[in-house]
């Protein structure tokens, strides 16, 4: 694999995929027990894993994962693949001097 911009945009978008595929179903009962008013999940978030599952499957800790991950492989291809790219150039030509 070579280390131009669409190789770099492209790793940094995967690498920003992962993680938010990763960490989704965190993100979900984080924002259940956040948003959770009726006193559900009162328990801790540990439990309201296990409520969730249990009540609604283990799918649904993958719910607005297509929005979010429209979301991230832009921002981290542009954000964190831009930003390898021009510290790769820079230091490039540091040492070519």
């Amino acid at each position: 694999m070579g280390s131009g911009p669409a190789s770099v945009l492209s790793s940094a978008a995967l690498a920003g995929a992962t993680s938010t595929i990763i960490l989704h179903p965190i993100e979900v009962v984080r924002s259940r027990v956040t948003c959770d008013r009726a006193g559900r999940y009162s328990q801790g978030i540990t439990a309201a894993f296990g409520s969730i599952i249990s009540k609604e499957g283990p799918a649904v800790l993958y719910t607005g994962l297509g929005s979010s991950l429209a979301a991230i492989i832009p921002e981290a291809a542009i954000t964190y693949g831009m930003d390898l790219y021009i510290a790769a150039q820079q230091s490039s030509c540091l040492f070519h001097e």
